[in-house]
């Protein structure tokens, strides 16, 4: 019974830290651009599905 008391304070005791431990609160960023299909070039695939890409070009 007291290994369970333990375990439970442990627990808490790392949650509490981890809450004292957060990244700082960044801005949202702004709106990314969108590419459609025909700038984009497919390197490699994996079972059908797009592994690796690059931008074309311009």
């Amino acid at each position: 019974m007291l290994f369970l008391g333990i375990d439970q304070h442990l627990r808490q005791l790392t949650i509490s830290m981890l809450r004292d431990h957060l990244p700082p609160v960044r801005e949202e960023p702004d709106e990314v651009d969108k590419l459609t299909l025909d700038e984009i070039e497919v390197k490699s695939y994996v079972g059908g599905i797009v592994k690796s890409f690059e931008r074309k070009a311009a």
